[in-house]
């Protein structure tokens, strides 16, 4: 008459992540609507004044174009392998919620992240279009991305569902 709990392996992942000082982080700042519009306004003033060298500051590029969106990319793709998003069935889909594709995804997305940046930061790229890509467009995709993963909102294809 008594049910088991049983507190499978990923049961255990998941509340180590949720308890962590990145989702702790990204979850005050994509977490509730009025928190992730502030943080665009911000996150769009100071990359405008960057992007066309109104302030010129390399910490904006640093802050808003390489940390953040690091951390983020890191919630990302966690998220991603712990949520269960319905209507999704593909093998490449299979393979980035898996242990080891959802690594070798994470280390492929940073490694460009860190590259475009640091090309950025030595003025090898210096486009105002990559810059305002980097520290505006980027960091705003992860961000809203994050507050759908976060929220459980999603966009479903209904004809893939499974009834």
């Amino acid at each position: 008459m008594y049910k088991s709990i049983s507190i499978t392996l990923e049961d255990k992942n998941k509340d180590k992540f949720y308890n962590s000082f990145i989702f702790k982080l990204v979850n005050s700042i994509a977490g509730s609507k009025r928190d992730l519009g502030l943080f665009i306004l911000v996150n769009l003033i100071l990359g405008i004044l960057y992007t066309f060298k109104i302030w010129d500051q390399v910490a904006i590029l640093i802050i808003f174009g390489i940390i953040f969106p690091f951390i983020y990319t890191i919630a990302l793709y966690r998220l991603f392998k712990i949520k269960n998003i319905p209507g999704v069935r593909s093998k490449l889909f299979n393979f980035a919620k898996s242990d080891s594709g959802n690594i070798l995804f994470l280390i492929f997305d940073l490694t460009i992240l860190v590259t475009i940046g640091v090309l950025i930061l030595f003025d090898i790229l210096n486009f105002t279009i990559v810059k305002l890509i980097m520290v505006v467009i980027i960091p705003w995709f992860y961000l809203i991305t994050l507050h759908g993963l976060i929220n459980d909102q999603y966009i479903i294809d209904r004809n893939n569902t499974e009834e």
